[in-house]
């Protein structure tokens, strides 16, 4: 029973996100909804922001954990891009909220944290010293969080197959690159990665 009703809960809280902004669904219209009480609600939840934590954790899972178990990491992105565009309005009531810093943050530390066990399961990505593959993992969730920004910016138009394509040749050039380092090879990079740029000669051209 006590499962049944958080659901209820979660379920009407999804329903209020696609008519209204974040910071307007409040505990009273939930429960109304719901037709339970409010000790009712706050047995399950401590407030409207857990309430919103616990269902960004279901649609990470849903969305991201349960699918990187059997498909190719590109294919679990241009999933989550194609679910944003299909719950547009869910995303933008949120990104659009007094608490988008808050969704942002979450966003931030939740890729991240999904980037790393990402990292670490790659071939060779072993290698890799603890430091360095949280700073890659950190690097990665940045480019992904303005991937996602400017995906919002274009009204979810942009061409997804084409971003998932330069995403995932700048992640993996990265990675290359970090496993050369670890291996010592810092001055070379490695084939078909990133190369640092030329410092511009700055002498005084004669004649």
């Amino acid at each position: 029973m006590a499962q049944y009703t958080r659901k209820a809960i979660l379920d009407a809280f999804t329903d209020h996100l696609r008519r209204m902004p974040f910071e307007k669904i409040t505990v009273s219209a939930l429960v109304a909804a719901c037709e339970i009480s409010p000790n009712t609600f706050y047995y399950h939840f401590r407030d409207i922001y857990d309430l919103l934590d616990s269902w960004l954790q279901l649609v990470k899972k849903r969305y991201v954990l349960d699918p990187l178990q059997t498909a190719d990491w590109r294919q679990v992105l241009r999933g989550f891009l194609l679910a944003m565009r299909e719950h547009s309005a869910v995303v933008y009531h949120l990104f659009n909220s007094t608490s988008r810093e808050w969704i942002e943050r979450y966003t931030f530390e939740a890729s991240g944290n999904t980037f790393y066990g990402l990292l670490r399961a790659m071939p060779g990505a072993g290698a890799l010293p603890e430091q360095e593959t949280r700073y890659l993992a950190e690097y990665t969730s940045c480019a992904f969080l303005g991937l996602m920004l400017k995906f919002l910016w274009h009204n979810m138009n942009s061409d997804i197959d084409l971003a998932i394509e330069k995403f995932g040749e700048i992640f993996e050039s990265n990675l290359r690159w970090a496993l050369a380092k670890a291996a010592g090879e810092a001055g070379r990079a490695p084939e078909g990665g990133l190369k640092a740029p030329r410092a511009p000669d700055r002498r005084a051209k004669v004649g």
